[in-house]
Order: C-alpha cells, then sequence, then structure tokens
C-alpha cells in the first residue's frame, strides 16, 4: 500500500487537529516521480536520474472516489489516465518506486506526499519511455 509522508500528514495535523490552526494551502502541480529504492521524507533519496528523466506534473491525471460501505469507507485516488514520463536518451536505469511531490523540484517549499513501490521493477534503456497505465496508480486514504 502506498505510504502518507510525514510532511503531509503533519500539514494536516497542523490545518485541523493543532491548537493554532494553520492552512492547507494548494499548490500549482503534483508532481510524479521515479525512484531506484524507496524515497524518504526529507531528501527524496534514489530518484531517477537516466538522461531525459523528469518528473511529471499528475494533477490533471488524478481522481478520487468513495470504496467501501460505512463505516469501513476510504477515499481511492487514482489516475484517470496514462502518466508519461520522457523518453531515456542514455544509460539504463532499473527504477522500483514512485513518489508524489508537491513541487518539481526539491526546495525548501518541495514535500514528499506519497510513496509507494511500482507492481515490479522497469529496468530503462534507451528510447523507453516509462507509462504507468491509466488505473493502476491507487492511492487509498482510511
Amino acid at each position: 500500500m502506498p505510504g502518507f509522508a510525514q510532511a503531509l500528514a503533519q500539514q494536516i495535523f497542523d490545518a485541523t487537529l493543532a491548537p493554532s490552526r494553520s492552512a492547507l494551502s494548494a499548490k500549482p502541480g503534483v508532481w510524479m516521480s521515479l525512484h531506484t529504492a524507496a524515497p524518504n521524507d526529507n531528501t527524496g533519496g534514489n530518484e531517477a536520474t537516466y538522461t531525459g528523466y523528469a518528473r511529471g506534473n499528475i494533477a490533471s491525471l488524478m481522481t478520487s472516489s468513495v470504496t467501501g460501505s460505512a463505516p469501513e469507507q476510504s477515499v481511492r485516488a487514482t489516475n484517470s489516465g496514462d502518466i508519461n514520463f520522457p523518453a531515456s536518451t542514455g544509460a539504463t536505469q532499473t527504477v522500483t518506486h514512485w513518489a508524489i511531490w508537491s513541487d518539481q523540484t526539491l526546495g525548501t517549499s518541495a514535500y514528499l506526499m506519497y510513496s509507494g513501490a511500482l507492481s515490479s521493477s522497469r529496468s530503462v534503456q534507451s528510447g523507453d519511455v516509462v507509462v504507468i497505465p491509466a488505473g493502476q496508480l491507487q492511492i487509498d486514504l482510511t
């Protein structure tokens, strides 16, 4: 099951339960990355570096629905269209994990929101395009 990152959990707590509430502000994009191992909350470690790689803005591809029956309901977010990463133009690299970020690049305002393992590792070779098919990315919040 995909992981709920500490930074996002903290922002949700601060906006809903903290004694001094703070606003949870929307970001202009939601960015997906590929990784060669599990990413971490602070630095994103192990993000793919193959030539041509870039994070993809997936904000327009994500939809949500309620699943299950009360009181065991959850919200499931899924990709409504294919998520395509740029073609590799260089050396081979194996990707095993994905992550969703608040920003396109790491920086002081960027934080990891969700992460998980790919259903199977993928060896990305020159000319390959990594595609996450529609409906394959599923994040359940219970």
